[in-house]
């Protein structure tokens, strides 16, 4: 109950008694749990250690040991656990997480090993590769994540996001130039799922880069419509008309896009920070010279 209502310090002392007046590995468990979710980790991993030091063969504990290690970014850690887990217990969501922090260690040919005994286990489908394609483009290595995600498509056309994912892949793959296989999928994503935020964002900056203004603005706009709390699309939308002369609606976008970030610029790699630029170069056409110097010291991080 007290873990329903989020109160983990309650949670933890119902636990401590529990345990005070009978042992048992699932109490141990619970109590470990009500650590991690209060972000105790220390005392989240002593606990769990006393639990395979009791039950060594309990699985269970050497997974919470993984996600304990994984919650503090001991990576390597992480992989010891996570490989004692798998030798007691086969598991697929286990192995996928063995999986993807080997890449994060770049420690590919045990990663791949993985996922080929992912595919043998269960059998070729669709969704597996793409998510172990996720993991290799997380991970930055762009071939294979393309190679995954263009079987997963072959035996799942219609599987949501694959095309959106394969597409940005081939972006990642060309800098985040304008390319033709980018552009293929993101069209065909669009088809599938006109609505859809990234599908639209990612075409509308494709076609941005071929300064197809108009179209680019069509998809942005239903970006826009389909994440209203992304500032992402009005930001693209005003340096667009910023680069048509449209400085008044420049000025809206980017402006919205501004209201929409609030106080978290650093989001994107501060890319909101190219909005106040902007701003400061519309007002300048303007002849507003207080106003942009005011939002170019603002661009640049610099007190007014």
């Amino acid at each position: 109950i007290e873990i329903d209502k989020f109160n983990w310090s309650t949670a933890i002392e119902h636990y401590s008694e529990s345990l005070a007046i009978l042992d048992s590995a699932d109490g141990r468990f619970d109590l470990v749990l009500a650590y991690m979710k209060g972000q105790k980790f220390l005392e989240a991993e002593k606990e769990a250690q006393l639990l395979v030091e009791h039950q060594p063969d309990n699985y269970r504990g050497w997974a919470l040991i993984s996600r304990i290690a994984l919650a503090e970014g001991h990576d390597e850690k992480a992989v010891e656990a996570l490989s004692h887990s798998l030798q007691l217990h086969p598991d697929l969501r286990t192995a996928y997480t063995l999986g993807e922090t080997l890449l994060r260690l770049k420690e590919k040919d045990r990663a791949d090993e993985v996922f080929r005994n992912i595919l043998r286990s269960a059998g070729e489908h669709g969704d597996l590769h793409m998510l172990i394609g996720t993991a290799y483009l997380n991970a930055d290595f762009i071939p294979d994540a393309i190679r995954e995600f263009t079987i997963g498509l072959s035996l799942d056309p219609n599987l949501g996001a694959g095309h959106t994912m394969l597409g940005y892949s081939y972006w990642v793959l060309n800098q985040y130039q304008y390319n033709a296989d980018s552009m293929r999928q993101f069209l065909a994503a669009v088809h599938q799922a006109p609505n859809d935020y990234y599908a639209n964002y990612y075409l509308g900056q494709l076609l941005s880069q071929q300064k197809d203004y108009e179209n680019a603005a069509v998809h942005l706009q239903l970006a826009a419509q389909a994440d209203p709390a992304s500032p992402d699309p009005w930001l693209y939308l005003g340096l667009n008309s910023f680069s048509t002369g449209n400085y008044e609606a420049a000025k809206s976008f980017l402006e919205k896009a501004t209201l929409i970030t609030g106080k978290h610029e650093e989001r994107n790699g501060y890319q909101i920070l190219r909005a106040y630029l902007t701003l400061s170069r519309v007002a300048a056409n303007q002849g507003d010279v207080a106003a942009a110097r005011e939002l170019s010291l603002k661009a640049v991080g610099a007190p007014a």
